[in-house]
């Protein structure tokens, strides 16, 4: 994390959005931000590293990529301490952990079967998708791209 400085791309001072590139320059920031590999925060600036089975996010996967359970790895850091790393999981909350500082590492698995919890749409194959919300004790927020398992 040391280093690490955000694009600003927000219409005040109060939003941000971040791309995840491999390497701190503008074509590759842009690209991250294409490619959804991105995070968003309100408020004042946080740092959130989010892989699901070692997949980035923004990105598709299929199904049996979460095999017997979609593993989330999670560093998070922000101006005041953590009050609760959430994962959500079709739009609800399925677990949180609690805060343990401004700066924490955590790691969850989810080991529901993923066909059981399949969305259909009206058109093309279900899916299941994952994302991150950070909440710090000074109401800041920061939340990554989804995860999307395809069938």
């Amino acid at each position: 994390m040391d280093g690490v400085d955000g694009l600003y791309i927000g219409p005040g001072d109060l939003s941000t959005a971040l791309g995840i590139p491999g390497q701190w320059r503008a074509p590759a920031i842009f690209d991250a931000i294409r490619s959804r590999a991105c995070y968003a925060g309100n408020r004042e600036r946080s740092y959130l590293n989010v892989t699901i089975n070692g997949i980035q996010p923004g990105r598709e996967a299929e199904m049996s990529k979460g095999g017997d359970g979609r593993t989330f790895a999670v560093e998070a850091a922000g101006p005041s301490p953590i009050e609760t790393i959430d994962i959500i999981r079709n739009g609800q909350t399925i677990h949180a952990i609690p805060g343990t500082g401004w700066r924490q590492k955590a790691t969850w698995t989810d080991g529901e079967e993923l066909a059981s919890l399949a969305l259909a749409p009206d058109s093309g194959a279900a899916f299941v998708y994952y994302y991150v919300r950070v909440r710090y004790q000074d109401a800041t927020l920061a939340w990554s791209s989804p995860v999307w398992f395809r069938a």
